[in-house]
Parts: structure tokens; C-alpha cells; sequence
């Protein structure tokens, strides 16, 4: 009986360390996988064909959301695309 309540306290320490590692990029540093799921504002620009001023503009209408990240502001590939696929419309 005890053997089996340790087995299943080591199975579900594993569960959640793999959860624990896919939430955070599954590369272990702990931080987001930005390449996963934001582009920088470069990118976004790009992908928009904005200029940073309208960008900017985006963010302070509450259009878009801005994330600071310690290399510069990214933005979610969701919303970005989701904009693209608007203003192409």
C-alpha cells in the first residue's frame, strides 16, 4: 500500500514538472519562447506594414497589446495576424 501511494506521488511530480516545462518553452530557462508565440516589433511591423508611430497608436486605442520583454516590446503572433488578415480585408 505504501509503495503504491510513493509510485503515485512520483508519477504526478512528473505530470507537473512536464506541464511546468511545456508552459515555459520546454527549453528550461524559465522564461517564454518568444519565437513560439510573439513577434518582436520589427516583425510586426513588417507583417503589418505600419510604421512604428501607428503601431504605437494601436497600443495607446487599446488595439493592440504591447509586451516588454528584456530584448525590446513583442507583440502575440495571434493578434498580429489577426490584424493582418483585417487590414487586408
Amino acid at each position: 500500500m505504501a509503495i503504491s501511494v510513493i509510485i503515485y506521488g512520483v508519477l504526478l511530480i512528473v505530470v507537473v514538472v512536464i506541464v511546468a516545462m511545456l508552459s515555459i518553452g520546454g527549453d528550461g530557462s524559465g522564461s517564454v519562447s518568444k519565437q513560439n508565440s510573439f513577434y518582436s516589433e520589427e516583425e510586426a511591423l513588417k507583417i503589418l506594414g505600419v510604421s512604428k508611430e501607428a503601431i504605437k497608436t494601436m497600443v495607446s486605442e487599446e488595439i493592440l497589446r504591447a509586451y516588454r520583454h528584456n530584448n525590446g516590446i513583442s507583440y502575440r503572433k495571434e493578434d498580429i495576424e489577426e490584424l493582418s488578415r483585417n487590414h487586408k480585408s
